[in-house]
């Protein structure tokens, strides 16, 4: 009788511990979801949507106490067409502009470190209220980008190691997409990338085909316009290299989603981006779409240099209106000095 006692007791004592574990479980699980949808760090429009889709996972996640993951795609580096702006300060001594020169004006500035610094508090609320804590994973696509938009490879390689040292000791992971092919390769078979080339050439068949049919559709004159914003100045007023950058961009972009390499590679994680387009993942996946610098920034931070006085990222098309400016002051000056 006492020790059927004594094993109801321990038995009830072990139903109430995991009633409280059940209980902080779900008390953590809300809590995680707020960080994740709260629009002072994600834009997303449909949050009862965004919240659906993410709840599934972070309730498997907390259930087995493992790290919560986003991995958020990023640039290769500076939009090369930043280069043909370098000289603005050449007749107003713009000072922001002043080490944007010949060495360094592909490499992240405050623009980067900005957009990580608000990464890194969106990482510390979550580390804050759950113990395994969040890890940030962001990838770089500097192979992708040589290919498509003929960039130079070195200056792509030195972007992504000095991101990845301002990111380290904000405790965020900086990869390169490259890494990625390898461990889906790793997972897959050794030959699995020998394996898709032919994939690779159908896709790029159909691709070419349909712009050709269709090259003034409005999908193609978006790629189009992308193409010629992303390749460097000295190549991009060529047809022809525009057409093929656009289609290899395309051609890249629906052999991931086809082979679903990100989503394989990072079976666990909730995908985050400031372009969705960027990830390459099927039309449904739900994305966190982050602010970049703070609320009501969607600027990509590689698309432009940082501007302290105005306190924006100073993309192509931001520095083409201040140069007209520039140039309208300047003749303004030449006229009252005549």
């Amino acid at each position: 009788m006492i020790e059927e006692l004594l094993n109801q007791n321990t038995q009830n004592k072990e139903e109430q511990q995991e009633e409280r574990q059940e209980e902080q479980q779900k008390k953590q699980i809300e809590e995680i979801l707020k960080i994740l949808t709260s629009k002072k760090f994600v834009r997303n429009k449909e949050k009862g949507e965004l919240r659906k889709s993410l709840e599934h996972i972070v309730r498997n996640l907390v259930k087995r106490e493992e790290t919560v993951q986003i991995v958020l795609g990023w640039g290769y580096h500076k939009n090369p067409n930043l280069f043909e702006f370098k000289r603005l300060d050449g007749f107003f001594s713009l000072e922001w502009l002043k080490n944007m020169n010949e060495n360094n004006w592909f490499l992240p500035d405050e623009a980067e470190i900005k957009a990580l610094k608000k990464l890194q508090q969106f990482k510390e609320q979550i580390d804050g209220i759950y113990q395994p804590g969040l890890e940030i994973i962001i990838y770089t696509t500097g192979r992708k980008a040589e290919e498509a938009n003929n960039i130079e490879i070195r200056h792509a390689k030195q972007y992504h190691q000095e991101l990845s040292k301002i990111a380290a000791p904000l405790g965020i992971k900086v990869i390169t997409l490259d890494e990625i092919y390898t461990t889906f390769e790793q997972q897959n078979g050794q030959n699995t990338l020998q394996e898709i080339i032919p994939m690779r050439e159908k896709i790029r068949e159909e691709v070419r085909n349909d712009f050709s049919n269709n090259p003034n559709s409005e999908f193609w004159t978006t790629q189009i316009q992308n193409a010629w914003r992303n390749l460097p100045p000295a190549i991009r007023d060529n047809e022809e290299v525009i057409k093929n950058s656009a289609i290899t961009f395309v051609t890249t972009q629906r052999l991931e989603r086809k082979l679903g390499i990100i989503k394989k590679v990072f079976s666990k994680a909730i995908f985050g981006s400031y372009n969705k387009d960027q990830l390459n993942l099927p039309p449904d996946e739900q994305v966190l779409l982050f602010w970049t610098t703070g609320e009501g920034d969607t600027t990509q931070p590689w698309q432009g240099w940082w501007n302290p006085l105005q306190e924006i990222i100073m993309t192509q098309g931001r520095l083409g209106k201040l140069k007209l400016e520039l140039e309208r002051e300047k003749e303004k000056v030449i006229l009252l000095s005549q």
